[in-house]
């Protein structure tokens, strides 16, 4: 079995259904993913991103950039509809509390910054959207309904991702940062929500052991079984090469 390159996607993947895990990624069947909400929410980051190296873009060219990322993206459904969700990039810029200011590393902004690190040997590779300049982990969300509290928690489904980037964090850094979300609720105007939590140093332990449980878990078995849920209905194995 070719060595896996874990990351939080994969981690969930695979707690999710174990046989979806299997097709995409050891069987690599690939399956394009398809909605507006994805492209939505690229064109979004994509903004963001180069407004935190360059924070003298115009509106102008930040709705560009969005145009760009969102509606020459492979998941498109509707342009008409990607459009209609311009007024996402003009209502959060018009804000300046809004934006939040990027730590400087080595004379770079710290913006899609690359985690990659291993946990006895096994390699994970993830990207922190934004490292503020506070030294606060901020992952950024778009959603029709705000996050609860329990999204924050550790090992929740959204949570676990800023486990993993703490972890990732320390390992590099040697301390374990404030981590949170930064929620764009797509509502007519926009509701921008900040939700931060900790970690400690047990959330830590608890992380490195859960990527060495996956990676055992995959090395193991050589059938992986499906879990039957409301999901799979959305997945794009559903009815084809998912089937038992």
């Amino acid at each position: 079995m070719k060595e896996i390159v874990w990351s939080n996607t994969k981690i969930n993947t695979l707690i999710s259904c174990p046989r979806k895990f299997q097709l995409q990624y050891l069987d690599r069947i690939k399956k394009p993913s398809k909605g507006d909400p994805l492209c939505i929410g690229s064109g979004f980051g994509k903004a963001l991103e180069e407004f935190s190296y360059n924070d003298k873009l115009t509106l102008t060219q930040l709705m560009q950039i969005y145009d760009t990322e969102a509606l020459d993206h492979p998941a498109v459904i509707s342009k008409a509809n990607i459009r209609a969700h311009r007024y996402l990039v003009s209502q959060y810029f018009s804000d300046p509390k809004n934006v939040i200011k990027p730590a400087i590393l080595n004379g770079k902004p710290m913006v899609e910054y690359k985690l990659e690190f291993k946990v006895d040997g096994i390699k994970f590779l993830g990207y922190i959207d934004i490292v503020s300049s506070k030294g606060f982990i901020v992952d950024y969300k778009t959603a029709k309904n705000p996050y609860t509290q329990k999204d924050l928690e550790p090992f929740s489904e959204k949570g676990m991702q800023l486990t993993s980037y703490a972890l990732g964090y320390y390992e590099r850094f040697g301390r374990i940062p404030k981590v949170g979300f930064q929620v764009v609720i797509k509502t007519n105007p926009i509701v921008v929500q900040r939700l931060t939590s900790h970690r400690t140093m047990d959330d830590i332990k608890k992380m490195k052991s859960k990527i060495i449980e996956c990676d055992n878990y995959i090395k193991t078995r050589t059938n992986f079984n499906r879990y039957r849920s409301y999901k799979c209905k959305f997945c794009a194995y559903h009815g084809q090469e998912c089937t038992k």
